[in-house]
């Protein structure tokens, strides 16, 4: 029979607070029939898709006696109540088992199963954990669930690709072609990072704006686009006086100017080059942008399947939160538990009120170094100098926020 149990310990005490930051115990017991490799590993994550923490159990934090195991996370995140779940993997044994976290910091089991290779849980504790850097990255971008996914589906399949080569099969083609909607092209560059190194989308790429394609002055107005894909879609290999065709993507942002009235002969240019089998297109626009292009180009409909229609959304109020406390620790700043819990109150207050639902990085890193930072040094400079101890004044407060 397989239990769990969960709880956090307050890194600094104040477990009364709503919002803390803590280590997460685990206490997990497998049914003694199943055959559990020597390494197993952890991970656990928000319904976002957000990598909180993992361990694997060679660290000296997880106990283990036969199919008992007690874990304890050496990471410290925010804890804000919502929807969790924890994978453990012992070689091909996965399981996954969600918690709802609740207000009063308790943990509520909601559902578990067993999962298999290729499944979403088997790239999240395989492929996302053994890429670190990556993971920090994934868990950070905007975009929201969607976004995540397909990056997950694109390893996946390359994981297909994989077991097919094992069995001497031919690799199966991806798509690169996309359609993305988002409100703000802010968000766009993050994610595009995403895609190009973790999802191995690493063929070159050239970026059009589209206010740049027109020379109406012109007996063709959109040669333009001829030079760009002429110029883009071959290269000479040394010692070979033919061109040779090469992978390329290009990435049409600025969308407005391709959907004026009359533009319809540049967009049939424009896919008359790509997507094709070595090129891949990529338009960037709003969502009004991205359907009215498919009701001009309704080719597009074939070409680019839906799977690979993505909407970047800004971040939530709980995405925002874990980032902004992620920059803090880049700042080598820490928060005193009143401060953790005010900062969290702060910016769902302000989210609420709609005064930073656009934020981006830009503006969390902004908000540290402009304003939070010059409150704290003000602050510690000022008590220091009156003659209080130094190590009373180290961590941010209440007060610098």
């Amino acid at each position: 029979m397989t239990r769990i149990a969960l709880y956090v310990e307050p890194v600094k005490g104040h477990p009364d607070l709503t919002f803390i930051k803590g280590r997460l115990h685990v206490v997990l017991s497998l049914d003694k029939s199943l055959p559990l490799s020597k390494d197993s590993s952890f991970s656990f994550h928000t319904d976002t898709l957000h990598a909180l923490c993992s361990i694997d159990t060679n660290y000296k934090s997880v106990e283990r006696d036969d199919h008992v195991f007690k874990v304890m996370f050496n990471e410290s995140p925010v804890w804000l109540p919502g929807n969790y779940f924890l994978i453990f993997r012992s070689g091909d044994i996965i399981f996954r088992f969600d918690f709802r976290y609740d207000e009063h910091g308790s943990f509520t089991e909601t559902g578990s199963c067993q999962c298999f290779r290729l499944s979403e849980e088997d790239i999240l504790s395989s492929t996302l954990v053994a890429k670190r850097h990556w993971r920090v990255y994934f868990s950070n971008t905007p975009g929201g669930v969607q976004l995540k996914r397909w990056v997950i589906g694109r390893l996946q399949e390359r994981a297909f690709n994989a077991l097919r080569s094992e069995y001497h099969q031919f690799s199966l083609d991806y798509c690169n072609s996309l359609l993305v909607s988002t409100d703000s092209e802010a968000f766009l560059g993050r994610s595009m990072l995403l895609m190009r190194q973790l999802a191995e989308v690493n063929v070159p790429t050239t970026v059009v704006d589209c206010n740049t394609l027109f020379n109406d002055a012109s007996a063709d107005p959109c040669y333009k686009i001829d030079e760009i894909f002429q110029e883009n879609d071959r290269e000479f290999i040394p010692d070979v006086s033919l061109p040779s065709l090469r992978e390329h993507l290009y990435r049409f942002t600025n969308m407005g100017a391709l959907l004026e009235p009359g533009r319809e002969k540049a967009i049939d240019r424009i896919l008359h080059y790509c997507p094709t089998a070595l090129t891949s297109v990529v338009f960037c626009g709003t969502q009004q942008e991205i359907d009215r292009l498919l009701e001009l180009a309704p080719t597009l409909q074939e070409k680019v399947p839906m799977c690979n229609r993505l909407q970047l959304t800004p971040y939530s109020a709980n995405e925002m939160i874990r980032l902004f406390f992620h920059e803090l620790d880049q700042a080598k700043l820490t928060l005193t538990p009143e401060a953790v819990d005010a900062a969290c109150r702060l910016f769902y207050e302000r989210f609420k009120q709609g005064e930073i639902a656009a934020w981006t990085l830009f503006e969390l890193r902004r908000y540290i170094s402009s304003h939070i930072l010059p409150a704290y040094r003000r602050r510690a400079i000022s008590a220091i100098a009156q003659g209080v101890s130094p190590a009373e004044v180290l961590d941010v407060r209440p007060e610098d926020l």
